[in-house]
């Protein structure tokens, strides 16, 4: 049987939610159970690092070095000590050939599965159907600003990598011509509820490195970095990840200031085929909106 062992996180518990619920769907009556502990002779699967579990799919999407967190003591990765931990699951190629071929990690290309992102998949549909009008009937861009939250930090100064509340000033400016809105991250407000409708609708959406940007790009949203605010923050603080090559290599479209930001959005910028190979690479278009069904069945391959 299926364990889903759970987390009590205040900040996630929408984001635990909505994967779980999205996974269960496609899992046989009877087949799982839940609760806050270990299961012993079940497959238990988490969503979290810290947690104890046979299975572990991080709860968002993006690299952000999430695997090769260090313990307390900074040398025992916390992968690869006493959990247990036999196999991860991973949005796509990318990120499973990093994991496989790092000798910091115990783990190999038969252990490390894709599965796409199950929050896709509700969303999926919808965002191809969204309107582009703000209700009578003049072209206004919806735009969504959705940052990461400013709880991680790194270096001696404590710098935040979101641009969390950086960028809050130009949202007036921006909200002149456009339909604006905000989407913060869960850790920074009190509603916990994931973006959803916000992300599906919107024509454009400037974010950070989270997994916004991965689900943005597979809507296929224009998604813009507002890297003169956080550009050499990412690439000092995030080196080796996937975030750190976006921004290192220019993947996606980046902007120097505001106003370049704001010639993008007015002429509709595209990203580069390059560019478009990356995210591909990162989460594959094949896994669009059947994630769920395909954690599942990894799932159920592993009782």
């Amino acid at each position: 049987m299926i364990h889903f062992h759970l987390s009590d996180s205040r900040n996630y518990v929408g984001v635990q939610k909505q994967l779980l619920d999205l996974i269960k769907a496609h899992l046989p009556e009877g087949s799982w159970s839940e609760s806050q502990s270990y299961t012993e002779g079940k497959l238990n699967f988490s969503l979290f690092i810290n947690q104890r579990s046979d299975v572990l799919m991080s709860h968002g999407a993006a690299d952000k070095n999430y695997h090769f967190r260090k313990d307390a003591d900074d040398k025992t990765n916390r992968l690869n000590h006493t959990m247990g931990r036999r196999h991860l699951f991973v949005p796509g190629p990318w990120l499973q050939r990093r994991i496989a071929a790092s000798p910091a990690l115990h783990f190999d290309m038969a252990s490390v599965h894709v599965v796409g992102w199950p929050r896709l998949d509700p969303l999926y549909d919808v965002a191809e159907k969204a309107t582009v009008t703000n209700g009578v009937g003049a072209q206004r861009k919806r735009i969504l600003w959705a940052p990461t939250h400013d709880y991680a930090r790194r270096g001696k100064n404590e710098v935040s990598l979101s641009s969390f509340p950086e960028f809050e000033p130009w949202l007036e400016l921006l909200a002149q011509s456009h339909d604006v809105a905000t989407s913060l991250h869960p850790r920074n407000r009190k509603d916990k509820t994931p973006t959803g409708m916000a992300l599906a609708e919107a024509d454009v959406v400037i974010t950070d490195f989270g997994t916004i940007v991965y689900e943005a790009i597979a809507l296929g949203k224009q998604v813009i970095f507002p890297s003169w605010i956080i550009g050499d923050r990412i690439r000092e603080f995030l080196t080796d990840s996937a975030e750190h090559l976006i921004f290192s290599e220019g993947f996606g479209l980046h902007a120097s200031s505001f106003d370049e930001l704001v010639a993008m959005i007015d002429e509709g910028s595209k990203m580069d085929a390059r560019s478009m190979a990356f995210f591909d690479d990162y989460l594959p278009p094949e896994t669009y909106g059947k994630s769920g069904k395909l954690v599942a069945d990894k799932l159920l391959g592993l009782v």
